[in-house]
């Protein structure tokens, strides 16, 4: 989940001819600037009080990592974080017509130029995120009752009492989600590179945070008036 916000940049960098140090960039101003909305994301929510779902689409429209989508959601409420995992997959969803739109821009945009480029068509998995199609099926799952519900019938022993022991798959699988998401979680702050940052310069840095803290404000203010 941690690499959400790298499958756009995967499918829409070799579309735009974008080189090593661009796309490092990019990359790494998601980790830093998601890992920031991390803890302003709450600290705002809780000043104005909003209501958790609108805090959740707040999130899930404005920040740009999964897993930084749900660390702000979920420390924020349970339903908050519920509501902002949803959001942000349909905004992974988006990915596709996107990068393809992008790409048709593009393409125009090179026929002016005295040299033609060559550029790499992005691999399906970048179009179309994998752990997507997973998502989907296990809410498939879910939503028919699929997931198997055991009943242990325990005779008496040296070791236990006779007694019968239920145990639902569905509880299970929530519990190692939760474990998994704790992980993603850590991983964001691993993939957060300053010294790329750096690297690249102030200007780049600043129109990252112009771009990051302005989709956050006309976000907020859409969830405001609309939510």
């Amino acid at each position: 989940m941690v690499k959400s916000g790298r499958y756009a940049i995967a499918g829409a960098a070799p579309l735009v001819d974008a080189n090593e140090q661009q796309t490092a960039f990019a990359v790494t101003t998601i980790n830093l600037f998601g890992l920031a909305w991390i803890f302003v994301f709450p600290a705002v929510g809780t000043l104005f009080a909003l209501p958790e779902a609108q805090f959740g689409v707040w999130s899930g429209t404005a920040i740009h990592a999964t897993a930084q989508v749900l660390a702000a959601g979920f420390s924020y409420g349970e339903r908050a974080g519920e509501v902002a995992l949803i959001v942000k997959l349909v905004r992974i969803l988006l990915l596709a017509p996107c990068v393809v739109a992008i790409g048709l821009w593009y393409a125009r945009e090179s026929r002016r130029w005295p040299e033609p480029y060559v550029r790499r068509r992005p691999a399906l998995t970048t179009l179309v995120p994998p752990f997507i199609v997973g998502f989907v099926l296990l809410a498939v799952a879910r939503s028919l009752h699929l997931f198997p519900h055991f009943i242990l019938q325990l005779s008496d022993s040296v070791l236990w009492q006779e007694q019968t022991l239920s145990f639902s798959t569905d509880r299970l699988a929530a519990v190692v989600a939760g474990f998994l998401i704790t992980v993603a979680m850590a991983g964001v702050g691993l993939g957060v590179n300053v010294r790329g940052l750096v690297a690249v310069g102030r200007r780049a840095f600043g129109v990252g945070l112009s771009t990051a803290g302005l989709l956050a404000l006309l976000s907020l203010g859409l969830v405001a008036l609309l939510v």
